[in-house]
């Protein structure tokens, strides 16, 4: 499990971006190849954008952090 100790900063700006993306990883995860919190096919597509998140917003924390092959580019 993901800890970051910006999970317990203030809910605003980057900190916050990183609680979010943590507690999204650490919610949805592998359940036999289903994602244990929506159901979907895992990686589902929030355990991808969270990790994508991570990987930019903080490169350490999540360095595998790349969109997966289903993962289609967010429209503007």
């Amino acid at each position: 499990m993901l800890t970051l100790a910006a999970a317990h900063a203030p809910r605003h700006g980057t900190d916050g971006l990183l609680a979010t993306a943590v507690r999204e990883i650490n919610t949805h995860v592998n359940g036999h190849g289903l994602c244990t919190a929506c159901g979907a096919a895992f990686p589902c597509r929030r355990a991808e954008l969270a990790e994508l998140a991570l990987g930019w917003l903080s490169p350490d924390a999540a360095p595998w952090a790349v969109p997966g092959p289903g993962l289609a580019p967010l429209s503007h």
